[in-house]
């Protein structure tokens, strides 16, 4: 488990208002069940406290050894929270205070697979598919006066496939 407390503060020319600061409390709690010498899952919950709202979040992983120390297969599956960062609320000109929290669910699954050439030699080659479906997306767009402005994009799907591969000595 663990238990975290941020204070962020901001007191710059380039914001609004004076001085800006945002108290955060984070608590996490972790459980790794080693249910075999095969398969292992993971499950983790969180709740972050801040000056606008309460938001607990989740995941939850798992990691099969198909063939041991050759092939593993790996899954996550989580919830997202990101609270706008205080440039996204205040920076001058552009700052936007009207700004919600991003949310969203993220999965992945990884199937890697090590492969002994010689006692030195080894391939490595690790294949991930991901996909994040985001609600209230925070991305800086051209505004008002050629200046850049943040803005809540409603919904932002992103997926794709990660090959890496690795040959080591």
């Amino acid at each position: 488990g663990q238990l975290n407390y941020t204070y962020d503060c901001i007191n710059a020319t380039n914001y609004t208002g004076g001085a800006v600061g945002r108290h955060v409390i984070l608590a996490q709690g972790n459980v790794l069940w080693n249910l075999s010498s095969v398969l292992a899952i993971n499950g983790q919950v969180m709740g972050e406290q801040s000056n606008q709202a309460f938001a607990p979040t989740f995941s939850a992983a798992m990691m099969a050894r198909l063939i041991p120390e050759r092939l593993t297969l790996k899954g996550n599956i989580a919830s997202n929270y990101k609270n706008p960062s205080l440039n996204d609320l205040y920076w001058q000109p552009g700052g936007n205070r009207e700004l919600k929290p991003e949310k969203g669910l993220s999965y992945d699954i990884t199937l890697s697979g090590q492969l002994p050439i010689t006692e030195e030699l080894d391939w490595e080659t690790e294949v991930t598919y991901y996909r994040m479906n985001v609600d209230n997306w925070i991305m800086w767009l051209p505004g008002e006066n050629w200046f850049w402005q943040p803005r809540n994009v409603q919904k932002v799907l992103s997926e794709g496939i990660e090959l890496q591969t690795a040959c080591n000595y």
